[in-house]
């Protein structure tokens, strides 16, 4: 596939050093690095991979503390993201 070619398959530091070498394929990704407001932070994730890695992590557990809307709320944690739960 085309997109599997240009895109990489890992999500680490390379992915902002792509945004900073213009290589990116999704317009929406390289408006990151076009916005003096969030260039600066490309900067600092394309070039300190053990920074990237540590704010992965905190990101990731910041996300992991969202809250969920539960079944009684009508919503569901899928166990394959692309179909419904079959058990509801």
């Amino acid at each position: 596939m085309l997109i599997e070619m240009l895109e990489p398959q890992t999500f680490d530091s390379v992915c902002f050093k792509n945004l900073q070498d213009h290589t990116r394929l999704l317009s929406t990704d390289q408006s990151l690095y076009s916005d003096p407001r969030t260039s600066p932070i490309v900067d600092a994730l394309a070039d300190g991979p053990e920074f990237f890695n540590h704010q992965f992590a905190v990101s990731m557990a910041k996300l992991g503390n969202v809250l969920v809307p539960t079944v009684q709320d009508g919503g569901e944690i899928r166990t394959r993201c692309y179909s419904v739960n079959s058990n509801y």
